[in-house]
């Protein structure tokens, strides 16, 4: 459907449909002059793409993944860049998008306990009384090795476990888009477990 360039991003790594019949996705690579990457839409089924949006470090660098909310807004993570409020670089953001590109950032990663690097895409969920939050994982950060969290579409973001820098039976290295089964998430860690090659885990 379409071929990526140096115009229009270049790096696609993930893709996501809109109820709409669009397809949005997300380049590691920006366009021409642009290393930070961009988030595009593409019609079906001519493949035309569009860039929408273009990241400048300040609001994130290289994004790896965008999900389009029940609400209408596109959501995702990139594994850097972002802006701390102390005015720092930072290391990595979740961000909420309009599908015109108006970008807010949800929460902008410091790399000590609430992680860093934010490689997974994010799973959205609805809690028992109705509150809608999105989980994702961060791959360092937290007590060494990556964090769990959860952050609602306003920006309420929570830490839901950190992943030790050392071996644990429980894993360490966080690196997959969660799945949730009645109520319960599951997902893969790099590293970690009895042989210190990754494990499945589940959670609460």
């Amino acid at each position: 459907l379409c071929l990526f360039n140096v115009a229009n991003g270049n790096y696609p790594v993930s893709l996501a449909a809109d109820p709409g019949g669009d397809l949005f996705g997300v380049t590691l690579g920006g366009a021409t002059g642009n290393p930070h990457g961009t988030v595009f839409r593409a019609t079906i089924p001519d493949g035309r793409v569009t860039t929408i949006h273009r990241f400048d470090g300040k609001s994130g660098s290289k994004p790896y993944a965008v999900v389009a909310g029940s609400d209408g807004f596109l959501y995702g993570t990139t594994l850097e860049g972002g802006t701390l409020l102390s005015g720092g670089a930072g290391l990595g953001v979740v961000f909420k998008m309009t599908q015109a590109g108006i970008l807010t950032p949800l929460h902008t990663f410091s790399g000590g306990k609430d992680g860093a690097q934010p490689i997974s895409g994010l799973l959205e969920s609805q809690t028992k009384d109705g509150l809608v939050y999105f989980y994702g994982t961060a791959r360092y950060g937290g007590e060494g090795r990556g964090v769990l969290y959860r952050v609602s579409p306003s920006g309420d973001f929570k830490v839901l476990h950190r992943l030790p820098a050392q071996w644990s039976a429980t894993g360490r290295t966080p690196s997959t888009t969660m799945l949730e089964i009645d109520g319960v998430f599951y997902g893969t860690t790099y590293q970690g477990g009895s042989n210190d090659a990754g494990v499945i885990f589940r959670l609460t």
